[in-house]
Parts: structure tokens; sequence; C-alpha cells
């Protein structure tokens, strides 16, 4: 199942999302959305939902409400927040009148390094300092539950958690609140606390707030912001009088590639091209920790960069967040709302995308100079739409290994006067066009969230809800605040949609015949059908490319799909994000936990043929893998039945020579680097050689500087064509042996036989001709 064009609020049925009821009249529930990560330790994200209004405590005084994520999704069309029970949820309830907690809510990460997620909510209107000084209430996760139906934010002890209090009379500390990813490089997760309201540079300059996350927590019940130091966290001050920096703040995720989090702050309110053209400020990470404060004023590049709103009134920055990784270059992105710019009529609004970029960014970025390679403009669609109202990153809800964005749209009317919408746009590797209309998705880039009824401003806060029904794709939660779901005013209601992952290639299953062919597609190649395919070169902080280890290049030995299709815990973990590559995996962990590379090495048949090995192996000293890389390739050992070193020494005597001259190690690291591809022995799957024999166009385009190799003819054009790439695969043959490949061939689901073969065919045991 996919997402088409749009869909509506009002069709969830529990199977695919389900809506989230507000408890009382005026509560505004679903005013602040968000992913709570696990704050139960059950494995299972969960949500939380902000209601500013509510009265629990006194008017307005507000409440969070946390809703446990279920295995196996919820079950019902509907959950009521007043049904929550400690074992489904619970509800956290602000301390005194007008405090408005709950006005922002957001996933903590994880504070006090105890392995649980933790939460942070604001209350602007705290009175601790003075009236609207503002407080922030981080609650600690704790595994097994809460063991409660509610908890109160005036009995957090230190233990449970601890509020965190503005600085001054009208400072609105906790406007925006948010995990701030680990900014310090210490290993443990920080936030950051808005307060829009704050006079560091002038009246409502604003400032926001980095409090560090410390390992065994903080030992106290209370944090004052003016106690901040550097070595506890740090104030970053406003530029001017009525920029009101710090009314949106986020994680950037790391935008330069360093390996440490960044930050984004918003300032809607700020003057660069024109009255409340609006500015976002990105603050770079750095290990070591910062001063006690900083100005946004002195970033130069080095330390972060302003990024600088259009046009007059288009208020760029009201709404800023981390992207995730949207164009699968490897580097975290950003998306910036802009709800009152012009693109389709006034305030139809628009969002933008700034991509990340390794080795980091000048001084300042113009929004307006977004030109597809470095980002793009995302417009809205029509007058008072106010697209842009909410930006977040959604998670990846299409599966497809790319993350994915939301936008709210507040003032859009698909069911009546500002029913609401929300806008999903995929992610994809490579760049895009220098502008998207939110008019244009069509289900294959995107889809329309709908609002179920006018005046609900559905899209009022968007969020990725994480994975909440444990099904491996990432789901959506999208806030209504003036929606009437129990036919009372302004109950409000959040509606979580369930990611759907694309659906396989159906496949009929291989009749019994003749093994698999060992030939191998090595990393090299497959580093180059990415390219082709989607413009993204390799690109790891953590594994060189041209790696050894024991003098052998690990890249042409190496099997990309091979590896991950024998090693599903690895293939897991290159999906989440936690490694670019199988190729990562296998030079930092595989060799040490005896996997092997490619079918070029059976550990079977080496620790059978070496019996020293194999003691050497049952003895814990290392892996057979490791022996073959570090010794056995120089004693001429042969990595599996495919390869006979002795036997290729003997048939290339030019070979020998090299070996005894000390130009290459081995008759096998000879073999990988040179003799598979000059086609002295059968083993690749695409062979250079035998590409260009069979093709004398492709030889003569080659001679001619037309393709660089004859590989790169086969990926763009060769094997649409139905060329052979080598003699251990006949394209012809194989698509008349498997009908079903056919079909998804002729259909266009899939280039070519060798593709099915590559992706899908070799992990089936189906023959290759």
């Amino acid at each position: 199942m996919s997402f088409g064009a749009t869909f509506d609020l009002a069709s969830l049925d529990g199977s695919n999302g389900f809506v989230i009821n507000g408890a009382a009249a005026g509560d505004n529930s679903g005013s602040s959305v968000s992913s709570a990560g696990d704050v139960n330790g059950d494995g299972v994200d969960d949500l939380i939902i902000g209601a500013y209004f509510a009265d629990p405590n006194g008017p307005s005084s507000g409440a969070s409400y946390v809703v446990f994520g279920h295995s196996g999704g919820f079950g019902s069309s509907s959950l009521e927040l007043n049904a929550l029970n400690g074992s489904n949820g619970f509800v956290i309830n602000g301390v005194a009148a007008d405090d408005n907690s709950g006005s922002s809510v957001s996933s903590a990460g994880d504070v006090n390094g105890d392995g649980v997620d933790d939460l942070i909510i604001g209350a602007d209107w705290a009175d601790p300092n003075g009236p609207n000084s503002g407080a922030s209430y981080v609650v600690f996760g704790q595994s097994g539950g809460f063991g409660s139906s509610s908890l109160e934010l005036s009995a957090l002890n230190g233990t449970n958690g601890f509020v965190i209090n503005g600085v001054a009379a009208g400072d609105n500390s906790g406007y925006s609140v948010s995990s701030a990813g680990d900014v310090n490089g210490d290993g443990v997760d920080d936030l950051i606390i808005g307060a829009r309201g704050a006079d560091p540079n002038g009246p409502d300059s604003g400032a926001s707030y980095v409090v560090f996350g410390q390992s065994g927590g903080f030992g106290s019940s209370s944090l004052e912001l003016n106690a901040l130091n550097g070595s506890n966290g740090f104030v970053i001050n406003g530029v001017v009088a009525g920029d009101e920096s710090g009314i949106s703040v986020s994680r950037a995720g790391d935008v330069n590639g360093d390996g440490v989090a960044d930050l984004i702050i918003g300032a809607d309110f700020a003057d660069p091209n024109g009255p409340s053209s609006g500015a976002s400020y990105v603050v770079f990470g750095q290990s070591g920790g910062f001063g006690p404060s900083l100005e946004l004023s002195a970033l130069n590049g080095s330390n972060g960069f302003v990024i600088n709103g259009v046009a007059a009134f288009d208020n760029s920055g009201w709404s800023v967040s981390r992207a995730g990784d949207v164009n699968g270059d490897g580097v975290a992105d950003l998306i910036i709302g802009a709800d009152f710019a012009d693109p389709n009529g006034p305030s139809s609004g628009a969002s933008y995308v700034v991509f990340g970029q390794s080795g980091g960014f000048g001084p300042s970025l113009e929004l307006s100079a977004l030109n597809g390679s470095n980002g793009f403009v995302i417009n809205g669609s029509a007058a008072d739409d106010t697209s842009g109202f909410s930006v977040s990153s959604a998670g990846d809800v299409n599966g497809d290994g790319v993350d994915d964005l939301i936008i709210g749209a507040i003032g859009a009317d698909p069911n009546g006067p500002d029913s609401g919408a929300s806008y999903v746009v995929f992610g994809k590797s490579g760049s895009f066009s220098p502008s998207l209309e939110l008019s244009a998705l069509n289900g294959s880039n995107g889809f329309v969230i709908n609002g179920s009824a006018a005046d609900d401003t559905s899209g009022f806060s968007v969020s990725s809800a994480g994975d909440v029904n444990g099904d491996g794709v990432d789901d959506l939660i999208i806030g209504a605040p003036l929606a009437d779901p129990n036919g009372t005013g302004a109950v409000g209601a959040s509606y979580v949609v369930f990611g759907q992952a694309p659906p396989p290639v159906t496949v009929t299953p291989p009749s019994p015949s003749a093994p698999p062919t060992r030939a191998l597609f090595n990393f090299e190649q497959w580093v180059s059908l990415v390219a082709i395919r989607t413009g993204q070169v390799y690109q790891s902080a953590l594994v060189d490319f041209n790696i050894e280890v024991g003098g052998l290049r690990i890249a042409p030995l190496f099997d990309e799909t091979d590896y991950l299709s024998d090693n599903p815990d690895v293939a897991a973990a290159v999906q989440q994000g936690g490694f670019n590559y199988g190729f990562e995996h296998f030079v930092l962990w595989g060799i040490k936990e005896g996997r092997a590379p490619s079918n070029w090495f059976d550990a079977d048949y080496y620790l059978a043929q070496n019996a020293d090995v194999a003691a050497a192996v049952s003895s814990g000293q290392m892996t057979a893998i490791e022996h073959f890389l570090g010794f056995g390739h120089r004693e001429n050992r042969d990595p599996s039945a495919g390869f006979d070193a002795a036997d290729y020494l003997l048939n290339h005597p030019d070979v020998q020579a090299a070996v005894a001259a000390g130009v290459v190690d081995s008759a096998f690291e000879h073999y990988i680097e040179f003799g598979a591809a000059e086609g002295r022995l059968d083993g690749l799957l695409f062979d250079e050689s035998f590409y260009l024999q069979q093709n004398p166009d492709v030889a003569a385009a080659v001679q001619k500087g037309d393709f660089a190799l004859g590989l790169y003819h086969f990926l763009s054009f060769g094997q649409r064509e139905g060329r052979d790439p080598s003699s251990l695969f006949d394209q012809s043959a194989y698509l008349e042996r498997h009908g079903d490949v056919a079909a998804a061939v002729a259909s266009g689901a899939l280039a070519s036989g060798f593709e099915h073969f590559l992706l899908f065919g070799r992990a089936e045991g189906r023959v290759t001709g």
C-alpha cells in the first residue's frame, strides 16, 4: 500500500492511523505535538501532545499528554485523552493558573544518560522570576512506565525530572523547546529553550538557552537559566530589538558534517531584507563546549551562519526544524517556514529547505539564492494558506530509505474555511529543482493531508511521530487545536497517520535448478551504479574508500548487495542510518565478527582446507577472514573453491613475476585489482573486457572518450538495451526463465533483468541464464 495524491484525516480507520481527541472544551489539545522518543523503554516510540489551555490546576494551567506507542497498532480509529490510565499513557499537569504548560512539547533525547528518552515541556507564561518569565519542565523517562495516569509538574524533585526557570519578567522562556542533540560532544543529549521576549540586545531581541545533559542526572529539582556558565550550558543572544530570536528552536542535526550536532534558531521579526523578512541562525556544535554566552551577531561561518529571509513581512524563521537527510547525501538538512510569504497570493506561505554541506558554510546564506543544488523553496498553494506555519522532518514515511518533510498550512480550505492541510514532501537521492509547488504533489513526490472540518486549523503543529506502531516505518502526527471532536468548542484533536512502505516487487519462487553464480559485483562498481542513478558519490566519515587490510584493498573484494542480503541486521542498521553502507560495517565490525565480504570468500571452505587456521579460530585468536586478509592471501591460500592461487600463478607467469618482484603481494591481490577486469578468470558480474569485446560500438565510444569505462555505458544504457554484462549473466535468458521479472521490466518497475538479479535474484537463488 502507498499514498495517493490526497489523504483525508476523516478517513483514518485504525489501520492507516487514528485520531486522538482532546479532553475538554477550550483545551486546544494539539497546539503542540511531537514524537516523545521511547519514554517507557518498551522499544516503541511514544507521542506527546500539548493542551496549553487545559485547566487541571486553574484556568490555562495547561497539560501535556503522553500516549504510549504499541507494536501492532492501536486497534481503533480513535483514542480519548481522558481515557489514559497509566498503561496506555498519562497526563502531565501544569502547575498554576495561566502558566500555559504544554505551549511547546518535545522529546528531550536522553539528557540524564540512563538510556531512556526524556521529555521537555514549555510553560512560557509561568512566573518563577516575574510575570511571564517562563519555565520549562524536564520529565525523565522510566523503563517499565510511570505507574500512574497522571504526573504533577509541581512534584518534580530531581529524581523524576526538574524545572528550568526563566530569567526575567516578560522573557516567555519555554515558548519553544526542543532536544538539541549532543552539541558539546560529550555523549549526552542536550536541550534548547527559546525565550522570545528576552532583552539581551534591546527589548524582545530574544534569547535561546542551551542546557547540557548530564550523565547521572542533575541533582536538583530546579535550574536557573541565569546560572548557565559555559560548563552546564550557555545563552545565545539575539541580535537587535524586536527580532524575537528564539521564537522557534530546534536541533539541526549535523549540517556541516563534523560529527557534532548543530542548532537552528528562528527570529521571524528580524529585518535583513525588509521589515519582518525574518532570519534563522545555525549554531555549530563543538566538542569541548562553549563559553557562557554566544552572540548571534558574531556568527562568522566557522561557528555558525545566518539564513536571511527573502522579502518584507515573510516572517521567515517562524518555524524551524531539522529536515533529516532529504537529498540522501549523508549530511543533515534544514527546513524553515515563512508562513506570510506570498508566492501564490498574500500569505500563501513558503518553506525553504537548506541542504547540509560537509565542510561548512559562509557567514550568511540568502534564501533567495537557493538553486536546487544548495536547497530549494516549497511554495504554498493559495492565498492565506499560511503554508510553513509549522515545519518538521517527517522521518521516512514511505520506506524508501530517504527522509521526508511535513509542512502545515492552517489557513488552507480543503473541507471548509481554515480546515487546514499538511503537506508531505518525499525526499529523494540527488538534487531537486530550485522550487516545488505544493499544488503539484501527485503521490509520487508527496501528498496532501486534508483537515476534517472548517476552522479545525489542522497543521497548527506537525511532526514526525517516530514509529508508534512498530512496523518499521515512520509515522506522522498532526495537531488541530480548534477541532471539535466531542461537539464542544476548541477541544482539539491530534491525528496520527501511519507511514507506508512501498510494496515489494512480486516475484515467483524459483524452481530448483543449478546453484546461483559466485559472481561478484564489487563495491567500486556498486558505487558507480549509485552515482549514475542518483548523483550520490561515496561519502563516509568512518571508512576511507581505498582502505587496505593486510595489503588488500577491500573495495574490489566487497559486494554491497550480497553482504546486506546475507546480513539482515546490517541491512537494518543501514536503513536506520547507523551506517551509510554495509562496506563501513564490514571494515569496522564484520571482519572481527567473521562475516564474509562476498562470495569470493567462503569461511567453511577456508577452515576445512587450513587446519592451523581452524585451530586459531576455534581458540578465539582470530576469525577466518581476519587470517586471510592478514596472512592467508600472501601465503597463497585459497579463499574459496572458486579461486586457486597456485593455478592462477601457473597460468599467468607475468603475475608470478609481479608477486616475486613485490609489485603485488599475492595472486589474489592481482586478481581482484587487475585480473578479473582483464578477463583472466570469470568471476565478475560485470566484466569490462568481455563487455567491450562483445560491444565494439561501446569500445569505440570509450576509445573516443564518450565514456570513461564500459561499466558506465552499461549502467546508463546497456542494461536497458538487453546487453550482457559478462559471460556469467545472460539478460535474455534470465528474462525468458523468469516471467515475473520480465513483466516487472516491461512495466518499468525494473530497468533490466540484471538490476533484478543484483537487488533480489541472487538472494532468491535464481540462476543467471
